[in-house]
């Protein structure tokens, strides 16, 4: 992207030698080269603008305030903002051929950012194509500033500066507005003091003031930057799918998780990053309490699959890796854990091969976990690609390793239909009640719900609406916890009453309850939206004590719970956290620690949940 860029100002900046073309654009001035490439530089920003040496509208202006803005906050967020009417604007209806920027103009105005002006009919004018004043300017952008302080960033201005040479052409209403801008930095009077209030704004300062308020609501985001030596930016632009994924083991669109990105802390409060880059290895950074890095290290993929982390209460990491076996080699290793100490240093590994595991593809459409017992015990829980059966088939099915982590040896590998046989399982979830591993399956066959399982004992935590084997099952697991009076799991669904119905019904979220006996099983849903949720998260405070995390319009909401799953207060709304969890978070003393690529740049983001 940056070598691409860097061509495209090349050439920009040698058509000043060659011959006008009016296909040819010019290049920016000088002092607004470094605004354009600011903006270029951003691969989702929807109107990089090519240079344009004429004054800009209004309507261009508030498309381009809006595009930025729409860079920092969540598009979910930006759209569960009450839109105003379709003729809000007489001169300017959303759903007229004429209409000039209707999605940016609009949503301006919902947003408070746009209010145009009354006319004598007593109805709403925005004059689009008017050219735009530098007072009026500053007003927008003061109104926009404003959007984004009530959204949770908390810019701050400096002191108003003296009065401007010309204050006294300033019109009255526009004087609290052409102050409080220049206490931003982002418009200052001329080098003989003056503002020039009504001075059109050209292009090639709407968009110097573009990127400087870009670069304002970046430094005053909500997180910690975190001074990583990774290319987020590489990183983020892939969206979190390797290209290994790509294939057939992405976890995304089964369970709502991330595969590349794990995170630990640990008793000192220090934060851990594992990431799963592109070229064969893993990459593992440690960030002290002022986000910069104080351990790096790189890390062999071992086997060309990447399936699961843990951070054991042991004080060592643990990483679980696999290969694909199509030809149903017996021989051929393709599962692998391996152990590391509490500097990322090797200390060894169990491996388990296709015969043994009767496995073609390890990891196969699913999202694997891993736990460990208070004993040393470990177990993997994933879904593999069974060896071809009778029928000549592949069948994908839940699958099992236990490891006692002394020695590394295997200690049990799942039959082609163990105990816990779950039949098409998307989702699997493992914790252990003292040294008695809990699972939890997201099945949609054999059988067709969340399925936990304990002992050689179930418990249906939510049936799913559709026939057997169908894939789609409108429904996403989300965590699973162990309390000291029993077991807790998150999901998101559709209400799983009318399958044909499902695909249009709304989704939210559900915590189900089964006490230790699996004598019963509770269902609650935490919400009740009329828009579909499907990403949440399950976080464990303490033994008695939890917090259900889902994104809905863009922001965190919680609910703390306490063991029996019963919600404690009231629920809890975070618009300034629109930045979510990509996969589980870390916690530390009551505080919920993640990271997550945010406006521009790696952040550590914190959350200590109250009632």
């Amino acid at each position: 992207m940056k070598r691409a860029l860097s061509l495209l100002l090349s050439l920009v900046l040698l058509v000043g030698v060659l011959p006008t073309a009016g296909a040819i654009p010019l290049p920016p001035p000088d002092w607004a080269l470094s605004a354009y490439q600011r903006l270029q530089e951003e691969p989702n920003y929807s109107s990089a603008p090519l240079f344009n040496s004429g004054p800009i509208t209004r309507a261009e202006f508030l498309n381009l305030v809006m595009d930025t803005l729409q860079l920092l906050l969540s598009p979910d967020y930006l759209a569960s903002i009450p839109p105003v009417e379709d003729d809000y604007f007489m001169d300017n209806p959303r759903g007229a051929s004429s209409s000039y920027y209707p999605d940016g103009v609009y949503k301006a105005a919902a947003c408070g950012i746009a209010e145009g002006r009354m006319g004598e009919d007593g109805l709403r004018y925005l004059d689009p194509l008017n050219p735009l004043t530098r007072q009026e300017c500053a007003k927008i952008l003061c109104s926009a500033l404003d959007f984004a302080i009530d959204s949770g960033y908390p810019v701050t201005a400096a002191e108003a500066p003296a009065p401007y040479a010309d204050q006294a052409s300033i019109a009255a209403w526009a004087a609290p507005y052409t102050g409080r801008i220049a206490g931003y930095g982002l418009m200052v009077g001329d080098q003989s003091g003056n503002f020039a209030p009504l001075a059109q704004l050209d292009w090639p300062s709407a968009v110097v003031l573009a990127a400087r308020t870009l670069d304002l609501l970046t430094e005053s985001a909500p997180g910690l930057i975190l001074q990583s030596a990774l290319d987020w930016e590489v990183l983020s632009s892939l969206g979190g799918y390797s290209t290994r994924g790509l294939r057939r083991y992405t976890a995304q669109p089964w369970t709502g998780y991330d595969y590349d990105l794990r995170v630990a802390v640990d008793e000192a409060g220090t934060v851990t990053s594992v990431v799963a880059l592109y070229d064969d290895q893993l990459a593992v950074e440690r960030f002290d309490a002022a986000g910069n890095v104080t351990f790096s290290k790189s890390l062999p993929m071992e086997l060309p699959l990447f399936g699961a982390f843990l951070a054991g209460s042991d004080g060592r990491y643990y990483l679980a890796f696999g290969e694909a076996n199509l030809e149903e080699n017996d021989e051929k290793e393709v599962w692998r854990i391996v152990q590391y100490d509490a500097g990322w240093n090797r200390l060894g590994a169990a491996s388990v091969t296709g015969g043994s595991s009767l496995s073609t593809f390890p990891f196969d459409c699913t999202l694997a976990r891993m736990a460990l017992s208070d004993s040393g015990e470990l177990t993997l829980h994933a879904a593999r690609e069974r060896y071809a059966s009778g029928d000549g088939l592949n069948h994908q099915s839940n699958f099992t390793i236990t490891v006692d982590t002394a020695d590394m040896s295997v200690k049990s590998v799942s039959t082609p239909f163990p105990n816990n046989h779950v039949g098409h399982s998307f989702g699997q979830f493992v914790q252990y009640d003292g040294d008695i591993p809990v699972t939890v399956d997201h099945g949609d066959a054999y059988p067709r719900s969340f399925y936990l399982q304990k002992d050689g004992q179930g418990a249906t935590l939510l049936a799913l609406a559709g026939t057997t084997g169908e894939n789609v099952t409108h429904a996403i697991g989300s965590g699973f916890e162990v309390s000291d009076r029993g077991y807790l799991f998150l999901g998101c669904s559709a209400p799983q009453k009318d399958f044909a119905a499902e695909g249009k019904a709304p989704w939210n979220v559900f915590l189900s309850y089964a006490d230790k006996d699996l004598s019963s099983a509770t269902l609650t849903w935490l919400t009740q939206s009329e828009n579909t949720i499907d990403t949440a998260r399950l976080v464990k405070l303490n033994e008695n004590s939890f917090a259900a995390l889902w994104l809905q319009d863009g922001c965190l909401h919680y609910q703390k719970l306490d063991g029996a799953g019963t919600p404690v207060g009231q629920e809890q709304i975070r618009p300034d956290l629109t930045a979510f969890p990509p996969t589980q978070p870390a916690v530390h003393n009551g505080t919920i620690y993640w990271i997550q690529y945010f406006a521009g740049h790696p952040r550590l983001f914190t959350l200590t949940p109250e009632a």
